[in-house]
């Protein structure tokens, strides 16, 4: 009798959430059957390839390509505008430089400093932002950088 009993109550739980159950799947089910129809919309909607297209996006990459290279160039020279001179010479462990630079930029003067010494750095370019003029020969690399910095010292005291 107790085995029948509890039959009952097994089966009267499991009755009771086999409705809930079935929504759920068929509530799945609906939804995958949507997915799958706006995909397949969406597909049928893309263009087929041709050798047409092919040939349209060659020309589109090699124009691409060109303004690159152009845009390279030109940023290039606005970024050594104001660079007359700029020389690095070793001497001994030291570095003498070289420099004439009028209303150059402050950043790129320190990076390609940096980079013709092989010295490593990290600077933020926000907080060098600005303009730089001075002119030195063979002076050595800290006291030429000292020269230069000075430079944004009395450009911040004037703001």
């Amino acid at each position: 009798m107790r085995k029948n009993a509890l039959r009952k109550k097994v089966s009267s739980v499991f009755a009771g959430s086999m409705p809930l159950l079935y929504g759920r799947i068929i509530v799945r089910l609906i939804g995958i059957f949507l997915i799958y129809l706006i995909l397949y919309s969406l597909i049928g909607c893309a263009p087929s390839l041709s050798k047409r297209s092919d040939e349209e996006l060659k020309t589109f990459l090699a124009d691409l390509k060109k303004r690159t290279e152009q845009h390279a160039s030109a940023k290039a020279g606005r970024l050594n505008e104001g660079i007359r001179k700029f020389s690095v010479e070793k001497a001994g462990t030291d570095f003498r430089i070289s420099i004439d630079l009028v209303d150059a930029s402050l950043p790129v003067v320190l990076e390609r400093l940096f980079h013709e010494t092989s010295i490593p750095h990290v600077f933020r370019r926000e907080v060098l932002a600005g303009k730089v003029t001075a002119r030195f020969d063979n002076l050595s690399l800290m006291e030429g950088r000292d020269k230069v910095l000075k430079q944004l010292d009395r450009w911040r005291r004037r703001i």
